[in-house]
């Protein structure tokens, strides 16, 4: 099978297409066909490697290594003790890391999970990272209708969804602080009823003063 890695240290030059070993099934394992795979910021990060004069970033993975953390397709084999009906399931899953950027991959079938009918497999895919973690910040603030919502990095991958969680939930306020005129908008787009620029000096004071004084819950 085809597969993408990384053999050295940089930019995306570094990436290569590769012939690999086909991954094998094992007990409670299911092999996948990869049709999409999510690219993550600290993905790129690793990539690019240590800088001259700093450590090796943890959890680095050695040269060379298969990138992609999560990925998305149809279930083509099941291992041992797995039921034969996930087969040709459409489904996303989390890796450990790596092994993503590849035509097929073999996985635990704890970090399998199928892709309800009718939705669209490459959403699945983006939101399988980003989206659990965001879901688990809403959970745990348990925002209830009314409440004052201030959300930070508000343009970014699990800041526009917590915007968009907050709104569903009913907040009666939502503050999203972010950097740029670009992901101001964004925010403002999602469901943010101010979006503030925390780049610039006073921003606290703004976000204070949109709750009337009171603060956020």
């Amino acid at each position: 099978m085809k597969a993408i890695v990384v053999a050295g240290h940089g930019g995306p030059e570094v990436l290569q297409l590769v012939d690999a070993d086909e991954p094998v099934t094992g007990a409670g394992q299911v092999k996948i066909a990869v049709e999409y795979a999510g690219v993550n910021f600290i993905e790129t990060i690793l990539r690019k490697g240590p800088p001259p004069d700093g450590p090796r970033p943890a959890g680095a993975p050695a040269l060379p290594y298969i990138p992609g953390n999560e990925i998305g397709g149809r279930v083509i084999e099941t291992g041992e003790g797995v039921d034969a009906s996930w087969r040709n399931r459409l489904v996303v899953a989390r890796l450990n890391g790596t092994g993503g950027y590849a035509e097929r991959v073999s996985v635990d079938l704890v970090n399998v999970y199928l892709v309800p009918d009718g939705a669209n497999l490459v959403d699945a895919t983006a939101l399988i990272a980003q989206g659990r973690t965001a879901i688990g910040v809403r959970n745990d603030l348990g925002i209830v209708p009314g409440e004052r919502v201030l959300i930070t990095a508000a343009g970014g991958g699990v800041g526009s969804l917590l915007v968009q969680l907050a709104r569903t939930a009913g907040a009666g306020l939502i503050v999203g602080a972010a950097r740029g005129e670009a992901k101001l908008e964004l925010a403002r787009s999602l469901g943010a009823d101010i979006a503030l620029d925390y780049s610039k000096p006073g921003w606290t004071e703004e976000a204070r003063a949109a709750t009337g004084g009171g603060g956020f819950d």
